[in-house]
């Protein structure tokens, strides 16, 4: 029980939502979902914790009298802005509401109004329901339609995605056939290494302009190798990313040549970002990875580079 009563009254929204109206009479019906003003005050209770306190009525009572804001409240007055959801032409009627501060409560008395619905005979003569609506005017929830726009979204990036997959695949192989092979992906990779070798490893010319032009051929050089024993374009992508499409394309490939594989790619680029700090040590045995990665990955890999099948599958390809 409460031992303070407020009486309240409700009034029509004034200028903006804020702003008191004009009293709302006994006789006059609010429709579902109009504002009101509703108005309380009484004696002043001193215990009454304002920033705490809030409005308390029964659950079953909550649509039929549901706060959008409170407008301020103190120890002997509170305005909130209000609505109702539920219809009832006879009126409403709270008997057990309360404000409270979870300590204090005050009852409020003089609450009442009624509630016609938007259908009236004038604008529905058959008393029919309204057909739903929404933001597309379609007639299922909204969530359907946003679910079935993400499925779609995503069924075409996927479908975009095979597409490019499948043009850049296609463009590796024109460039292949572009430059017929002679010999076996190894023997010519092997072939590049020497005449890398001769031309570079030379402690009189290997300056700092020479061994960045060496890195940049020992990467080109060992892509292309990539590229014709893998059957994927090596070009284009980190070490990091050319690893992730090999296990997706051959796991157990994958699985036997993956720590020396990325060992010399990694090693490739990290000598790529600083060129002047390499010696001509450091270039010879990064030879030495590159060229024992190449057999690995010879060894495990079926050889595809033969010149017949290489010729048959790139024209198959084109």
């Amino acid at each position: 029980m409460a031992d303070i009563r407020w009486l309240c009254q409700l009034n029509h929204p004034g200028a903006t939502q804020d702003q008191i109206g004009t009293p709302i009479l006994e006789n006059e019906s609010l429709t579902v979902g109009e504002t009101f003003l509703l108005s309380c005050q009484g004696p002043e209770s001193v215990q009454f914790d304002a920033k705490a306190g809030s409005l308390e009525l029964p659950k079953e009572q909550q649509y039929a009298l549901r706060v959008l804001k409170n407008l301020g409240m103190d120890g002997h007055k509170a305005n909130f802005v209000a609505t109702s959801y539920l219809v009832n032409p006879n009126g409403h009627q709270f008997q057990n509401i309360f404000l409270s501060d979870g300590k204090v409560r005050i009852a409020l008395d003089g609450i009442g109004f009624k509630v016609k619905s938007v259908i009236t005979k004038e604008n529905n003569p058959k008393n029919e329901p309204y057909p739903p609506w929404g933001p597309f005017g379609f007639a299922y929830p909204n969530w359907i339609w946003m679910g079935l726009s993400f499925v779609i979204i995503l069924i075409a990036s996927v479908l975009i995605e095979k597409l490019m997959q499948k043009l850049k695949r296609k463009k590796f192989f024109k460039i292949l056939a572009s430059q017929p092979p002679t010999l076996s992906a190894y023997h010519q990779f092997s072939k590049e290494l020497r005449q890398l070798s001769r031309e570079s490893l030379r402690p009189q010319n290997f300056g700092n302009e020479n061994a960045k032009k060496f890195i940049d051929e020992l990467k080109t050089s060992f892509r292309w190798y990539l590229s014709r024993k893998l059957q994927f374009s090596c070009f284009d992508q980190s070490s990091q990313s050319l690893m992730k499409e090999l296990k997706e394309k051959n796991r157990p490939l994958y699985s036997k040549v993956q720590h020396s594989l990325s060992l010399a790619l990694i090693e490739i680029e990290r000598w790529q970002q600083r060129p002047d700090k390499i010696k001509i040590e450091d270039a010879s045995q990064l030879i030495d990875m590159v060229r024992n990665s190449a057999e690995e990955l010879g060894r495990f890999s079926e050889d595809k580079s033969e010149l017949k099948k290489s010729k048959a599958r790139l024209v198959a390809e084109v």
